[in-house]
């Protein structure tokens, strides 16, 4: 049996890589890149941002990891599509856990700036025939970062049959370490579905700068089953 590692904060951590099993949103947005806080701060040397004109493309995710992986928690994560060269890869910018655990293992083992917040599962009311799900995100002194709610059903006419992916989906990221570059290698699969969701930005806060902004497309996973740090490579 392994022994968990511990971070300087003492927070015990599962030793790499994470089994991670769960539900996940994502929706994407076009945002300008100049306008996306702490890119700069998380992008490695020699990563670019893969534009659209001059728009990034941010990913805004929820994930709500179950008992059943190594750990469980809820996470909320902004994460923008970058390349070095003709590999894509994902940097994370901003990300929030309401584990300790998640929080040390992510900077320590794979550079991803995790900071906690608290979440709330409240009740949207009484139940109808499409009911919601809510999602509450807020900092440790209580400021609200974001509210997710979410139909549990697609709207009437978009009802697709579930996909479910067999093969794992590679999900790469790189991420800035001082002046050296972490890669880790991750994967995914999961029954996709299309979504719909409102993403309530707090205007004041950490994600203020997605206030107003319509995404693209959303999807679910669902019976997600994510490996996060198979192969890591840090290098200057």
């Amino acid at each position: 049996m392994h022994t968990p590692a511990r971070a300087a904060s003492d927070a015990a951590y599962p030793p790499p890589p994470w089994g991670l099993s769960g539900t996940m949103i994502c929706s994407l947005f076009f945002v300008p890149a100049r306008a996306v806080p702490e890119l700069d701060a998380h992008l490695p040397d020699g990563h670019r941002p893969v534009l659209l004109g001059h728009h990034a493309v941010v990913g805004l995710a929820v994930a709500r990891y179950e008992p059943g992986g190594d750990l469980t928690y809820d996470e909320l994560l902004v994460a923008v599509l970058t390349r070095r060269g003709l590999a894509l890869r994902a940097t994370v910018t901003q990300i929030w856990v309401d584990s300790p655990a998640s929080q040390a293992g992510g900077r320590t083992l794979w550079a991803i700036p995790k900071d906690l917040a608290t979440t709330r599962h409240p009740s949207t009311g009484p139940a109808t025939a499409h009911p919601a799900e809510r999602t509450e995100f807020r900092l440790p002194d209580g400021a609200p970062i974001l509210r997710l709610d979410r139909r549990v059903d697609p709207r009437p006419g978009r009802r697709l049959t579930p996909t479910r992916v067999a093969i794992p989906i590679p999900i790469p990221t790189a991420q800035r370490e001082g002046p050296a570059t972490v890669t880790t290698h991750n994967s995914v699969t999961a029954t996709v579905r299309p979504a719909r969701a409102h993403w309530q930005v707090a205007t004041r806060g950490p994600l203020g700068w997605l206030t107003g902004r319509r995404p693209l497309g959303t999807v679910t996973l669902t019976d997600a089953h994510l490996t996060f740090g198979a192969r890591v490579n840090r290098s200057t």
